[in-house]
């Protein structure tokens, strides 16, 4: 008996039948697709024809076309060049540090004797708290904790002789930078933390055994195997740690405002200055655009670095 090929065996599937087919997954994939277009597609557009205008809130007429002029003044506005450096300093400090805070609470978590000893529920539920707690009241209770007059930390800092004299550490230049990055750290690791934690629960036990059976020590082990599998993870987590705080608004304003002076002033806090304190909404447009070109440089930059094998 003589086989035919399995592609003469098929069926053959008619052209109208395909096309009846792709016109039916485009119509139920239109409602979604519409959705998108007016939530993200239509504001993206207008913040980007808003940003070539001069529109002010408080002109009696609409913005004149200025083509790029709002980009080139950008060049020769020192806050805007002073909130672009304080919102790579920001982004850089607050991104590291939950990476290396969130890391070995993981590799804790993840502790076989924790699991022995039924404390891993528990403890992730420890840690989970610093997230859950809404930002506002976190936020009010760490400015409780570094008022000047009548803060915890002062008040504990003097009784070790720490300090002669209480700081107000979010007015003061010297302190108000790593004040504000303790606060994102602490509210924003336990989420890298527990994605940490998934990465560590996905690789195979046996590449431990393995390790173990050749004599590798705790540090080898780590070093050799779990971070070259953690790899993955920790890009996506850099990735999107990065683009999040590099547009991060809530903690600046809600700490800070800016201030003191223009000592915390960052590219969001400076777009929502522009918008509704001056009212001069084509130069925030513009301000927000060089936001998104900026993150899509770094972010071009950084899957190029991954994806050629170097460490993230």
């Amino acid at each position: 008996m003589v086989q035919r090929p399995l592609a003469q065996a098929l069926p053959r599937q008619s052209s109208n039948w395909l096309s009846r087919r792709t016109l039916t997954a485009y119509a139920l994939l239109a409602p979604t697709l519409l959705v998108g277009a007016l939530v993200f597609l239509y504001p993206a557009v207008w913040v980007l024809v808003l940003s070539l205008t001069d529109t002010n809130l408080e002109a009696a007429h609409g913005g004149s076309f200025v083509g790029l002029s709002n980009f080139t003044n950008l060049w020769s506005d020192a806050e805007y060049l002073s909130s672009l450096g304080n919102t790579f300093i920001f982004t850089i400090t607050t991104v590291l540090g939950r990476i290396i805070l969130a890391l070995p609470v993981a590799l804790l978590l993840n502790a076989t004797w924790l699991r022995r000893m039924r404390l891993a529920a528990l403890m992730r539920g420890i840690v989970m708290l610093p997230w859950v707690v809404p930002i506002v009241v976190a936020t009010i209770g760490w400015q409780w904790i570094y008022d000047g007059s009548h803060g915890v930390l002062d008040y504990y800092l003097m009784r070790l002789g720490l300090l002669s004299a209480p700081i107000p550490f979010l007015g003061t230049p010297n302190t108000v930078w790593p004040a504000v990055d303790v606060v994102v750290i602490w509210k924003e690791f336990p989420l890298v933390a527990v994605a940490l934690l998934a990465g560590l629960q996905s690789i195979p036990t046996d590449v431990y055994e393995a390790s173990r059976v050749d004599g590798a020590s705790a540090w080898q082990t780590f070093r050799q195997i779990t971070l070259p599998l953690l790899r993955p993870v920790l890009a996506v987590l850099l990735l999107m740690s990065t683009i999040w705080t590099f547009n991060n608004f809530v903690y600046i304003a809600l700490l800070t405002n800016g201030g003191p002076g223009y000592q915390t002033e960052v590219l969001a806090t400076y777009v929502y200055y522009q918008a509704f304190t001056t009212y001069a909404m084509g130069y925030a447009a513009a301000v927000a655009v060089s936001m998104v070109v900026v993150l899509i440089i770094l972010g071009s930059i950084y899957l190029r670095i991954f994806e050629s094998g170097n460490p993230p």
